[in-house]
C-alpha cells in the first residue's frame, strides 16, 4: 500500500519537484547530493517504483556516461588539466590563431574517442583561461568549443549521450539499433 493516496501523488511529485529547483538555487548542498536526496525521497514515498529504479542499472548507457564523468574528474585531480592549460596557453603567446585551431582540433578527436559531454566540462576551464590570457571575451572561444565537441561527437557511437541512449533503448522502439550509425555513414561502429 503507497504512503501517498494515488489521487495525491501528482501534486506530491510536483511538490518535490519545485522543492528541488529550489534546493538547486539555494545551492545549500552540492548538487550531486540534493539530486541523489530527492530521488531518494521520490522511492521511499512511493512516487517511484523501485523496480524502476532498478532498471536503470541493466542499461549501459547511464553508467558509461557516468564511468567518463569519473574519467574527468581524474584528469582534474591529477593535475593533467593544469598542465594542458599551461601548455597551450603557452603556445597561444607565439601563435594565437594556431593555438586555437589545434585545441579545437584536439578537442574534436577527443569527442569521438570519449564521450563529448565531459569533455566540453574538462575544457572549459582551459578554453576560459585561454581567453583571458589572449585578452579576447570567453564567449568567442567557448562556443566554437561547444560546436568542435558537437561534431566530434558525431563520429563514433560513444561521442555523444544520444549516440549511447539509441541503441540501448528497447527493441521495440521506433529507431531500428543501429540507426545513428546507417545515418552518418561515416561513423563508425
Amino acid at each position: 500500500m503507497p504512503l501517498i493516496p494515488v489521487e495525491l501523488q501528482p501534486v506530491v511529485a510536483l511538490v518535490l519537484l519545485g522543492l528541488l529547483f529550489v534546493a538547486f538555487l539555494l545551492e545549500r548542498f552540492p548538487p550531486d547530493v540534493t539530486a541523489a536526496g530527492a530521488a531518494a525521497l521520490f522511492v521511499a514515498l512511493g512516487l517511484t517504483p523501485s523496480e524502476q529504479v532498478l532498471g536503470v542499472f541493466s542499461n549501459p548507457a547511464p553508467i558509461t556516461i557516468a564511468a567518463m564523468f569519473v574519467i574527468s574528474g581524474a584528469l582534474v585531480r591529477t593535475g593533467l588539466l593544469d598542465a594542458l592549460a599551461a601548455l597551450v596557453i603557452a603556445r597561444a603567446e607565439t601563435r594565437p590563431k594556431v593555438a586555437v585551431a589545434v585545441f579545437l582540433t584536439a578537442t574534436l578527436l577527443a569527442s569521438g574517442i570519449v564521450n563529448n559531454t565531459p569533455v566540453v566540462l574538462i575544457l572549459i576551464p582551459v578554453m576560459i583561461r585561454l581567453a583571458r590570457s589572449l585578452g579576447i571575451a570567453e564567449t568567442r572561444l567557448l562556443i566554437p568549443l561547444s560546436y568542435a565537441a558537437v561534431l566530434g561527437g558525431t563520429l563514433t557511437l560513444i561521442g555523444s549521450s544520444t549516440n549511447l541512449l539509441v541503441p540501448a533503448s528497447p527493441p521495440n522502439a521506433v529507431w531500428p539499433p543501429s540507426v545513428s550509425s546507417r545515418s552518418r555513414p561515416w561513423a563508425s561502429p
